[in-house]
């Protein structure tokens, strides 16, 4: 098995797979590794939308909580306790219904009613709640960015974000503004968590959805080509079978090419049973394509249109994987990978 290389500033050079294969010890620790690595990003990406949700909701829950703490605690806020309470007590319940109905990726019935319910009792309230009301803007603007699409969503969040820094200065808080510009800000990064969360989950649909559907490709492939041939074989033989059962004469040479037949089926069978055990070089070749240009490498295929002999066939089929380690290791660029009637696989940069 022989790969012909050819890159920028290098001669082509052969590579005997024999030659440059690792150590076979060395090789299985490094699959080994692989695999672990592999399982572990695949079971850290599996938790990170449920990481991302759990720190919504737990961001939903202890931010009025801690508002609250904050005017108790206070000793010059001036912001009425029982007021201020009530007034939590009242967003609240809205608030946690469009959170917790959109870390399910569900929009929450009557969203808009939700918001408005949110705004007017958070905006209805700044006059009379105290200065540290303003805080209460945070979760406003983060049911603003739940409800709202955009462009209209940026420019609501905007407005909240300098909105509490004059109702602060009409409350008589001007030291104090700054926290509730600040509490408004810190909604991005929960927003940003319930963003990648839903992203993630979207993918994962996509990705399962893809995977279903290849399946059910394959499925119709492979009940099309048994029914084309296997099948029509098949109802051959019972047809004939069946027209032999109702005759009076000698059928033995009939039976002898029945057996023929049945034969002649059963060794199609094997050999189709044998392809979908091994996918053809083209195939194999389009999914080295596919990962190659996943890699960002460009990588054009030139084989010949009949199928090889079945000796070139699997000496190409290593020589194509030898290739595509090569490309692996060098991401970027454009290559053109090319494959004779012997099965010699010549990879070359484009250009060259």
């Amino acid at each position: 098995m022989t790969v012909m290389l050819a890159a920028a500033g290098h001669h082509p050079c052969s590579v005997s797979a024999a030659a440059n294969a690792p150590d076979a010890r060395h090789a299985v620790a490094r699959r080994d590794a692989s695999e672990a690595v592999k399982g572990t990003l695949d079971r850290m990406t599996a938790r990170l939308p449920r990481w991302a949700i759990v720190g919504v909701r737990v961001f939903s829950l202890t931010v009025p909580a801690m508002n609250i703490t904050a005017v108790f605690l206070s000793t010059t806020s001036r912001s009425p306790l029982v007021i201020y309470s009530i007034g939590t007590a009242l967003y609240v319940p809205f608030f946690l219904r469009l959170v917790w109905r959109e870390t399910q990726g569900r929009r929450p019935g009557h969203a808009w009613w939700l918001l408005v319910a949110m705004a007017l009792i958070i905006i209805g309230l700044a006059p009379w709640a105290g200065p540290l009301w303003p805080r209460s803007f945070g979760p406003l603007a983060l049911a603003v960015l739940i409800v709202v699409r955009r462009p209209w969503s940026p420019m609501l969040y905007g407005l909240l974000l300098v909105a509490p820094i004059p109702v602060d200065l009409l409350l008589g808080a001007p030291e104090e503004w700054i926290w509730g510009s600040l509490s408004v800000n810190a909604v991005l990064g929960p927003y940003v968590l319930l963003l990648l969360a839903r992203s993630i989950g979207r993918l994962e649909s996509a990705r399962q959805l893809l995977a279903a559907q290849a399946v059910v490709r394959e499925r119709e492939r492979v009940d099309d080509e048994l029914r084309d041939s296997i099948g029509a074989e098949l109802a051959a033989i019972a047809d004939r079978a069946q027209a032999l059962a109702v005759t009076d004469r000698p059928v033995t040479p009939e039976l002898d090419d029945l057996v023929a037949a049945s034969r002649r089926t059963l060794a199609g069978a094997r050999f189709l049973i044998r392809g979908y055990q091994q996918p053809s070089l083209r195939r194999e070749l389009d999914t080295a394509v596919a990962l190659l240009a996943a890699a960002g490498v460009s990588v054009g295929v030139v084989a010949p249109r009949q199928p090889l002999r079945p000796t070139a066939d699997e000496r190409a089929r290593p020589a194509v994987r030898e290739a595509v380690a090569q490309l692996l290791r060098r991401p970027g660029g454009s290559y053109v990978l090319t494959i004779d009637a012997d099965g010699d696989v010549i990879l070359r940069e484009r250009g060259r």
